[in-house]
């Protein structure tokens, strides 16, 4: 998986790199995958993952495009790679994304929930 948001710590990455990353991949014999929206499209990535699995060929490159700082005030931008949002930031992320800016380190009970049988379910992949 390759997290594409065309972002450098100097701008955009066609100011010094023009390469077609999907075109290189499928000269070296690989399946290449494209996620337009790798930011919100989770049915698409969960479905390039499960094809990605059942290729047994060759090699799988899945490209997810994102948005790099996504809900940020520099979302898109080069200010976002690599800088601390800062306070302020978090909280306005947070407000962007409807979760409380005041509360730290909190996952929901929907999370949780997704995730209570995963330790299990690793387990059991382990043993077979």
């Amino acid at each position: 998986m390759y997290g594409n948001n065309q972002i450098t710590c100097d701008g955009s990455v066609d100011l010094c790199n023009t390469e077609d990353v999907n075109a290189k991949k499928r000269s070296c014999g690989w399946d290449v995958i494209g996620i337009q929206d790798g930011c919100y499209d989770v049915e698409g990535l969960v479905k390039a993952l499960l094809q990605a699995k059942g290729s047994t060929e060759k090699p799988t490159f899945i490209n997810v495009r994102t948005v790099i700082g996504i809900g940020s005030k520099v979302a898109g931008d080069a200010k976002a790679h690599g800088a601390a949002f800062g306070a302020k930031g978090v909280k306005a992320i947070k407000r962007h994304f409807g979760t409380n800016p005041d509360e730290h380190f909190v996952l929901s009970d929907k999370v949780y929930a997704f995730f209570q049988e995963m330790a299990s379910q690793g387990e059991n992949v382990e043993e077979d």
